[in-house]
């Protein structure tokens, strides 16, 4: 499945893998707001030699690994397939396969299975439990050398044990769940001291920057965004849990395959529910497991923006003022109201001219240019990437002095 990278308020990903019988998926948790440069462009890894070719449009069969080294009586063999082009069938035609048991052939077929890149082969008579040997010949004719080898060579022993698969349990998810909340920035959403003001100027990847005093302003709107890790529990052990695969589903909807054992990271603006699948590789039965619901009982706070109380350690008397292009126009202000509800960039109402700042602002009223730039973040389109990681779950409330939006 394919994500929105610009679509931060709901990101589901798997952020553990392990063993063979583990999926290539990237452990990534994109819940950071700010990174440091805007992309610079993309560079063919491969170089010009390889620039006119496209692999993809070749059937090749480039590799077969089994899941796992042992599987039960009654089970599949089950392979994971590294191959160019369309999955299925015509694929996995590219290979000459033989399996054996002490040097007599074991008859059988390989098959596509719905998940992409994964087959299994099935023998036409019930298995001989013991040690059993695969060896094929996968055949690319045809395909150019940068793509990958005509012949290729698979070899490699797995064990077929005495006992059937187990029953399945329904499979299961847990979670911890953390509130984030953010301070919305533009100038419509800071409140300042009499006398001192935010400001707004352009910055690079097409964004701008909101700069402001800590010790006179505040941001006064959040946004609340609910995130989540999650633990999914396996509906089978042992040789019987490579039988199986599994689809982690966010209210109902599908989002990725996993196996076992797996953990995956959401961020949401809003409360929901996720719950896993169990599918059998060999049958294509499925069972569903029970939803797990996240936030609800935070509900309140997510979302946004909504209205966020100034720190503690400003005590004088706050003002909004109309925004202008660059900042604020000091000439129509208006005390800063608490109860009102958050806006989302209109003017504040009109009100008197500011009154002088003599008494607990401490200030001159200017926004201080020196400040670091190192935390700003690219907006209006750029691709930000992404980090990896449980770290960046460690979430903290800090008020940034500047922050693209």
């Amino acid at each position: 499945m394919d994500f929105d990278s610009h679509d931060l308020r709901a990101l589901a990903l798997p952020i553990t893998t392990h063993g063979p019988s583990a999926l290539v998926l990237a452990a990534v948790a994109l819940f950071a707001d700010d990174v440091e440069a805007c992309p610079t462009g993309y560079t063919d890894t491969y170089g010009e030699s390889t620039a006119g070719y496209d692999c993809n449009s070749y059937d090749a069969l480039l590799a077969i690994n089994p899941a796992t080294a042992a599987i039960p009586s009654d089970g599949v063999l089950v392979l994971q397939v590294a191959h160019t082009g369309a999955w299925g069938q015509p694929v996995l035609d590219h290979a000459s396969i033989t399996v054996t048991q002490n040097d007599v052939p074991v008859p059988g077929t390989i098959e596509p299975t719905p998940l992409t890149d994964w087959a299994v082969f099935r023998p036409q008579a019930a298995w001989t439990p013991g040690v059993h040997h695969f060896t094929a010949t996968l055949g690319n004719p045809g395909l150019p050398m940068q793509c990958g080898a005509d012949m290729i060579p698979v070899d490699f022993e797995f064990t077929v044990e005495a006992e059937p698969a187990v029953e399945l349990a329904l499979p299961t998810i847990t979670g911890d769940e953390t509130v984030q909340v953010t301070p919305y920035l533009s100038l419509a959403s800071i409140a300042c001291c009499a006398g001192f003001a935010p400001s707004e100027f352009q910055s690079g990847c097409g964004g701008s920057t909101v700069d402001y005093d800590p010790a006179q302003c505040a941001p006064v709107q959040a946004t609340g965004a609910l995130q989540v890790v999650m633990t999914g529990t396996p509906a089978a052990t042992g040789t019987t849990a490579g039988q199986y695969y599994y689809t982690f589903a966010i209210n109902g909807s599908e989002q990725m395959p996993a196996f076992d054992p797996f953990q995956f990271g959401r961020q949401d603006s809003q409360p929901f529910c996720a719950s896993l699948t169990v599918h059998d590789f060999g049958t294509g039965d499925t069972l569903v497991g029970p939803e797990t619901c996240f936030g609800e009982a935070v509900a309140d706070q997510l979302g946004g923006p909504y209205p966020l109380a100034p720190p503690a350690s400003i005590t004088c008397p706050l003002q909004q003022c109309a925004p202008t292009f660059e900042g604020w126009d000091q000439t129509m202000c208006s005390p800063y109201d608490p109860g009102e509800p958050p806006t989302t960039g209109d003017v504040p109402t009109t009100g008197d001219a500011p009154t002088s700042a003599g008494d607990d602002s401490g200030g001159t009223g200017d926004s201080d240019p020196g400040e670091d730039d190192g935390d700003k973040a690219c907006a209006g389109g750029c691709d930000l990437g992404s980090s990896s990681g449980l770290g960046l779950l460690a979430l903290a409330f800090v008020l940034p002095r500047r922050r693209r939006r």
